[in-house]
């Protein structure tokens, strides 16, 4: 048997894999340790060892490089959309005041119109009175023409 062992579990905040790693503890070089291997078996575990607890110390860094990163991004996309909602909020602000000041335009045209529309009316309804009115006048002096025809008539009688 060689020396006692440890399992050591690393969660990636990315993926949500997680990895094992088993480590133990090791022993001075002027130390003996009953347990131990061979000189040969020891420099083997301990390179193994090394290159497990820097891949551990790179998995750790990326970790914390990825999650400020991430950090960072979400706080740029924060800002992006209480941007785009500030923008979004002039723009309807902006839409709002030209649709009333189009409104108010409109309604001023339409008053205009109704103006214009109550004149031609009136001009209309004056000139076809006129036209009555002549034509009562061209019966009147019709009728008087008969009067003074049948009095005339009479009066040779």
């Amino acid at each position: 048997m060689g020396l006692s062992q440890k399992m050591v579990e690393f969660k990636m905040m990315s993926s949500g894999s997680v990895s094992r790693l088993y480590i133990r503890k090791n022993v001075q070089d002027s130390e003996v340790s009953a347990k131990k291997r061979s000189n040969t078996e020891e420099i083997k575990v301990s390179s193994k060892r090394q290159k497990r607890e820097n891949d551990a110390e790179e998995i750790r860094e990326e970790s914390v490089n990825h999650c400020s990163s991430r950090e960072s991004k979400c706080e740029n996309h924060i800002k992006e959309i209480e941007e785009l909602k500030e923008n979004h909020r002039k723009e309807i602000e902006e839409l709002k005041e030209n649709h009333i000041k189009e409104t108010e335009e409109l309604k001023e045209k339409l008053k205009a119109k109704e103006r214009e529309f109550e004149r031609i009316c009136e001009n209309h309804l004056t000139e076809e009175l006129k036209e009555k009115l002549k034509a009562k006048d061209r019966e009147v002096e019709a009728q008087d023409k008969m009067i003074s025809n049948l009095k005339k008539k009479l009066k040779k009688k």
